[in-house]
């Protein structure tokens, strides 16, 4: 049976690279929880992205994600388990998750559609560790994601170091994920995703795949709806679903921090 799952997600990931089957332009934005890229939220304005993640016996989680584009290459970013229940033997754990601050700057574009990106990352401890819903120790990522835009697929791939606990501690454990997704229009307001991604750490060598579908709404909302599996011994068993959306709220204030003087409109 788990091969069979591991099967229904690596073959949608093959067809999604090489199928083209509208003339919508290249997919939107996704959840970064869904599918990871170089997109950052347009200059002055404020995105939300929000989801339900659950596996069935094991984990329920509600990822959070505000994020402000600083200028027209940088954002600023804020991610939280806003709800988060782990089952444990007796009680279960539940509560508030740790809190991220980050930063994503997109390095270069040109006109083939490549573009990159570097982003920061430091997550500090707001969950209970007792619970389960916290690491209790201040962590620090750093990433590189590539980004590839087709006519009508975006193809992307990182790579992420992270630093859990003390920096400067020789026996602190380290963490390196690598991952690679792809999205494809399959109409003219639905996305197909797919994405592969393993975290090697000191203990547990983990692998997930992400398969779903997104929908683009007439406004700048995009729901997304799909599955995550365990390929291998280390990650969690079985499936665990996946709902959530992302938008942009707009410009933040009247006109946004960067408002254009009142002289200066219609020029």
């Amino acid at each position: 049976m788990l091969w069979g799952m591991k099967s229904a997600l690596i073959l949608p990931l093959s067809v999604l690279t090489s199928c083209v089957m509208t003339t919508a332009g290249t997919p939107g934005a996704l959840r970064d929880a869904v599918v990871r890229d170089t997109s950052t939220a347009a200059y002055g304005t404020l995105g939300v992205e929000l989801g339900v993640e659950v596996d069935p016996g094991d984990r329920q989680h509600v990822p959070l994600r505000l994020e402000y584009g600083y200028s027209a290459e940088t954002a600023l970013f804020l991610d939280v388990a806003a709800y988060e229940k782990v089952n444990r033997p007796g009680d279960d754990g539940e509560g508030f998750g740790d809190l991220g601050l980050g930063v994503r700057q997109r390095m270069f574009e040109n006109h083939s559609g490549t573009t990159g990106a570097l982003e920061g990352r430091l997550t500090l401890p707001t969950g209970d560790e007792g619970e389960g819903t916290g690491t209790g120790s201040v962590d620090l990522y750093a990433a590189g994601v590539l980004s590839q835009a087709f006519e009508e697929v975006l193809v992307s791939g990182w790579l992420e170091l992270g630093v859990l606990g003390d920096a400067f501690d020789s026996g602190t454990d380290m963490q390196r994920t690598v991952g690679v997704a792809t999205a494809a229009n399959l109409g003219e307001t639905l996305i197909g995703f797919g994405a592969l991604e393993r975290t090697f750490g000191d203990h547990l060598d983990p692998a997930l795949g992400r398969v779903g579908v997104a929908w683009r709404t007439q406004g700048s909302m995009m729901i997304d709806l799909g599955l995550s599996v365990g390929l291998n011994n280390d990650a969690p068993d079985g499936a665990a679903f996946f709902v959530g959306f992302s938008s942009n709220l707009g410009v933040l204030g009247p006109r946004g921090p960067y408002r254009v003087p009142e002289g200066e409109l219609g020029q």
